[in-house]
């Protein structure tokens, strides 16, 4: 019996091999922690990336398009980046005065740090189930990411989230705007993505057993 983390890993799995085992889409789940009241809203979008400088989570995509966005948009974006500040504080944001640059949280932080955010950005080249977009989404962020696997298994484009497409710059970028220009659909994504059902450890545990 195979067992996959997401649908999509799993029909790109058969696409490539065929077999008559008997398959089941079974994900990691997350810890139900302790949900915090969102921050009273501000005049600027809050945006946040906790994939440091790694290029397999898109840093070189997220520097591409702040860059242009914050010179495009002054003084109407917060920017939060988590992950390899001594890296990515030397990049070409470190000139932006509404860009923050941390290191990777403590776990036990995650609902302070994730309930502060507007807007989740995972603009990654590969995944298998995506943890991170789950997290956003439970804390009440609208999370924009790709079709990486395990994706589009949760966000519904431009319902809970949006999915951009290759070239990633561009289709990132063209989401943000959208979403400064547009107060009331983020509002309405930001609703959506939280509640989006997230299933727990205990809850896929308890599946795996019934198989």
């Amino acid at each position: 019996h195979l067992l996959f983390p997401s649908q999509s890993l799993a029909n790109y799995y058969f696409t490539h091999l065929k077999t008559n085992k008997p398959y089941s889409v079974k994900s990691p789940g997350l810890e139900k922690r302790e949900l915090i009241k969102k921050q009273e809203k501000t005049e600027k979008l809050k945006c946040i990336y906790i994939g440091g400088a790694n290029l397999q989570k898109g840093w070189d995509v997220i520097e591409e398009v702040f860059d242009k966005l914050l010179k495009d948009y002054q003084n109407k974006i917060e920017l939060r980046i988590y992950g390899h500040k001594k890296k990515t504080e030397r990049s070409r944001l470190n000139k932006y005065s509404s860009v923050k640059f941390f290191e990777s949280f403590d776990p036990n932080q995650i609902a302070e740090v994730f309930s502060w955010a507007d807007v989740g950005l995972a603009p990654t080249y590969f995944e298998g189930y995506s943890r991170t977009i789950r997290e956003y989404m439970m804390y009440g962020a609208a999370p924009i990411s790709t079709e990486a696997f395990g994706i589009p298994d949760v966000i519904i484009p431009n319902e809970n989230g949006i999915i951009i497409k290759k070239p990633y710059d561009q289709s990132l970028y063209a989401a943000l705007e959208k979403i400064l220009k547009e107060p009331k659909f983020l509002e309405d994504m930001k609703v959506k993505a939280k509640n989006t059902p997230i299933t727990s450890v205990d809850e896929e545990f308890n599946e795996i057993f019934k198989i």
